[in-house]
C-alpha cells in the first residue's frame, strides 16, 4: 500500500483490508493495488502482502474471514496523525474512548478468545512486553520496550475483555518519566538474593574442586615421570606367530625388591609391535608393582585417571545447581 492507503479505522479496517470480509474479496482487494500476497493463495491462517509489514489473519472455517490485522509500519494514521514509534502516555489522550476501560494482555495477544490469567504482572513489563486492547473501539496496542510497536485491529466481539487489568496512573507516570531503554531494564525481573548467592556459590565451589583435583593430578604425575624403571622382557605375543601383528604381549620384569611379575599389555602400551625376547621398559609405583604403565602410558597417567572424575565433577555441578535452581524458584516468589 501506499503512504494514503495507510488509514486506520479502528474495529473496522485498515486501508482496503475491511474487518469480516473473506478470503476471496481480500485477494481482490490485494489483487487490485498489484500486491503479492505470502502465500500467494491466502490459503493460510496467516497472511503478509510481500515488502509490507502487515499481517492478515483469516478464520480457520469457510469462507475464511478476515478476524484481525497486524500493523507495524510507521506509516499508520489515525484522523491523520502517527500512532506507532510513539509512548504510550502520549497516544491514549488521542484514542476516542477512555484509556481505563482498556485491558492489558501479555506479549503481542494474538490468540483469539480470552485467556487464563492468574500470577501479577509489573507495570514495567507491561509497557515493555503487553498489549493495551480497547473492547469498545476493536483496537490493540502492543507496546515493546515502552514505546508501541504495533496495531492489532479486530471486531470489538473479538478483543479481550479480561486481563491483567487497565491502564493506570502508576502506568502513566512511568511512561512519561522513563525513557523506553530505561523501561525494558525495569521490566527485567529482579532475582532474589538467596539466587544470586546460589550463583556465586555453586561456581565459587566448582572452581576449588577443580583446582583441587588439577593439583593432585600433578602431583600423580609427578610421581609416574620420577617412578622406578624396570627392563622387561617380552615373553609371549598374542595372537602368535606366523601373525605378523600382535595385539597383546606377555612382560615379565623384575622389581628393585626383586620379585617377579607379569603383566598383559596392548599394542598401545608399547608404542610399536614386539616379538617374543624384545625389551620394553617397565615403570611402576613403589606401592604397587605389580600394576606398571608401559612407555606409551607414563604420559598421559594422570590425565587417564582424573579426566572420569573432572566429567563427574562438571556433571554434578550442572545437575546440582539446576535442581537448586529449580527448588529455591518454586519456593521463593521473585522480587517485584
Amino acid at each position: 500500500m501506499n503512504s494514503s492507503e495507510w488509514e486506520l479505522q479502528p474495529g473496522s479496517r485498515l486501508g482496503p483490508f475491511v474487518l469480516g470480509m473473506t478470503q476471496a474479496e481480500l485477494l481482490d482487494a490485494a489483487a487490485a493495488r498489484s500486491m503479492e500476497l505470502d502465500p500467494a493463495d491466502a490459503d493460510a491462517e496467516v497472511v503478509e502482502p510481500v515488502n509490507e509489514a502487515l499481517s492478515l489473519f483469516l478464520s480457520t472455517d469457510p469462507p475464511h474471514r478476515l478476524w484481525q490485522i497486524s500493523v507495524i509500519d510507521e506509516r499508520v494514521r489515525f484522523n491523520g496523525q502517527p500512532l506507532l514509534g510513539q509512548r504510550p502516555h502520549d497516544i491514549l489522550p488521542r484514542l476516542p474512548a477512555p484509556a481505563e476501560t482498556a485491558v492489558w494482555r501479555d506479549g503481542m495477544d494474538e490468540a483469539r478468545g480470552e485467556n487464563a490469567v492468574e500470577d501479577r504482572i509489573s507495570d514495567a513489563k507491561l509497557l515493555s512486553h503487553g498489549t493495551l486492547w480497547y473492547p469498545t473501539l476493536g483496537l490493540g496496542l502492543y507496546c515493546f520496550h515502552g514505546q508501541l510497536e504495533a496495531l492489532l485491529l479486530r471486531h470489538p466481539s473479538d478483543v479481550p475483555t479480561t486481563g491483567r487489568g487497565g491502564w493506570t496512573a502508576a502506568q502513566q507516570e512511568l511512561s512519561s518519566r522513563f525513557q523506553p531503554g530505561e523501561l525494558s531494564t525495569l521490566a527485567s525481573p529482579r532475582m532474589r538474593w538467596e539466587l544470586r548467592f546460589l550463583n556465586i556459590l555453586f561456581p565459587a565451589a566448582l572452581l576449588v574442586v577443580v583446582a583441587v583435583l588439577f593439583w593432585i593430578a600433578l602431583q600423580y604425575q609427578q610421581r609416574w615421570n620420577e617412578a622406578p624403571v624396570a627392563q622387561g622382557t617380552v615373553i609371549e605375543v598374542q595372537p602368535p606367530p606366523p601373525e605378523p601383528f600382535p595385539e597383546r604381549f606377555v612382560i615379565a620384569y623384575t622389581d628393585a625388591e626383586r620379585q617377579e611379575h607379569r603383566v598383559t599389555w596392548q599394542l598401545a602400551d608399547v608404542y610399536v609391535p614386539k616379538a617374543v625376547g624384545d625389551t620394553v621398559d617397565v615403570r611402576y609405583l613403589p606401592e604397587a608393582p605389580d600394576a606398571p604403565l608401559g612407555p606409551a602410558r607414563v604420559q598421559d597417567a594422570a590425565f587417564l585417571k582424573f579426566t572420569p572424575y573432572f566429567l563427574v565433577v562438571v556433571v554434578g555441578y550442572l545437575v546440582l545447581h539446576g535442581l537448586a535452581w529449580g527448588v529455591l524458584r518454586f519456593l521463593l516468589p521473585p522480587v517485584e
